[in-house]
């Protein structure tokens, strides 16, 4: 339970982000009817009709790190409105393993359907089991559909390999190229008390920027719904976790480091249509997953709202999204 809310909805982190930013008020107002203690039956059924989660922890070393566990629709079921048991193996040299080693875990989820533009976010506190994890659940509470592309899975491989993983402590000129022609990341943030939360970001590709050298990025902060649980988060920890996802082959890049939000910068927010903050990532360990997720995606449509991007930013066209197959059709699963 996050004691940092026992009397209301936001930790101090997150009003002095809303304060900031002028919109206090309305979040007031929104927040106590957007959180919610449990799963009603609507949302247990959105969650059992994913075959992915987004799933943001902290490792022993003080370290925030995004995750992503996935599996066939049903892999992830409310067994109770406060419990939900998650059916999927961690992957080999994923840093989940490690945040999960001691009993009672707080983790944040993203549950996100791309094709619907659809999310929910938990807060839970998770233990592992031998077949996957199972969590209490401490906070619900839904997310506008901003700046998510429609995709639809296409096939899950069951049987892919877990060879081909990379660390270092820098973005390399391959890996850049992954990120600049990336729409979509995921953010894990904390507050030292009250856990890890999970969020998505979006928009069109290049809109995070990769410094030369590899050792910084920068992303932009577009309008959402003036809760700030992420910002929040970075106020009062700058520890973030980034992962990157090739919806097309299943690479995954995981990033972690401190963030520094840039709140009223004229100039550099003048480069960046759109953006009310940029923050800044000082970047201290990539790992690198050729098979990081087993799902296949195929792209459908941008959303509408994605603004420009900077100027001189945006990368070559690359070709649309396709399904890579595995070398053994038997381990291929349509979805």
């Amino acid at each position: 339970m996050d004691t940092t809310r026992a009397t209301g909805v936001f930790h101090e982190g997150e009003i002095e982000a809303q304060e900031r930013a002028g919109v206090r008020a309305q979040a007031a107002k929104l927040g106590p009817r957007l959180v919610q203690p449990q799963l009603d039956w609507q949302l247990a059924a959105f969650l059992s009709e994913q075959p992915f989660v987004i799933a943001a922890s902290a490792t022993p070393d003080g370290h925030v790190w995004a995750s992503v566990l996935a599996g066939r629709p049903g892999f992830a079921v409310a067994t109770a409105p406060d419990h939900v048991v998650i059916r999927s193996a961690i992957g080999v040299g994923d840093p989940l393993a490690d945040a999960l080693d001691g009993a009672g875990a707080q983790l944040g989820l993203l549950v996100i359907e791309p094709e619907s533009r659809s999310r929910i976010r938990l807060n839970v506190t998770a233990r592992r089991t031998r077949d996957g994890l199972e969590l209490d659940l401490a906070e619900v509470f839904g997310n506008c559909a901003k700046y998510i592309q429609r995709r639809i899975p296409t096939s899950l491989i069951e049987d892919v390999t877990r060879s081909g993983t990379r660390v270092g402590e820098a973005i390399d000129g391959d890996q850049s190229g992954f990120v600049a022609h990336s729409d979509t990341f995921f953010v894990a943030s904390r507050h030292p008390a009250g856990g890890t939360d999970a969020s998505h970001r979006g928009g069109r590709p290049g809109f995070v920027a990769v410094s030369h050298g590899g050792l910084t990025l920068t992303f932009p902060d577009y309008q959402g719904n003036n809760m700030f649980q992420t910002l929040g988060n970075l106020t009062v920890d700058p520890a973030v976790g980034l992962l990157f996802i090739d919806w097309g082959t299943g690479r995954t890049l995981q990033i972690t480091g401190k963030a520094q939000i840039i709140w009223d910068d004229a100039t550099r927010l003048t480069a960046w249509p759109g953006a009310m903050r940029l923050v800044d990532v000082r970047i201290e360990k990539v790992i690198d997953r050729a098979h990081g997720s087993p799902l296949r995606w195929q792209f459908r449509e941008a959303h509408r709202l994605n603004p420009p991007v900077p100027t001189g930013s945006a990368p070559p066209a690359a070709g649309p999204e396709r399904h890579v197959g595995s070398a053994n059709p038997q381990s291929e699963t349509r979805l």
